[in-house]
């Protein structure tokens, strides 16, 4: 049990060292593309706000943000969009 654990956990390392993805994207109908918007904040995250829209009115919005250096992640899919 005990190899077991150690295993899964070298494992986990492995993974994280080589950047494999540790989020799962939204999964869109056919006809619709994923949008993945990653955001960095700087020094000022409260100010970083951000919206995306299309003509029908707004799709996803973010921010204020409250941590410095810091990676947000939002996704949204999207109708009619070429991959």
């Amino acid at each position: 049990m005990k190899n077991s654990i150690k295993l899964l956990a070298a494992f986990g390392a492995l993974a994280l060292m080589l950047g494999l993805p540790s989020e799962t994207f939204a999964q869109c109908e056919a006809g619709q593309s994923v949008v993945v918007v990653e955001i960095l904040t700087d020094n000022y995250p409260g100010e970083i706000t951000w919206t995306l829209s299309d003509a029908n009115g707004q799709l996803l919005s973010g921010g204020p943000y409250g941590s410095t250096g810091t990676m947000y992640t939002d996704t949204v899919c999207i109708e009619g969009a070429d991959a």
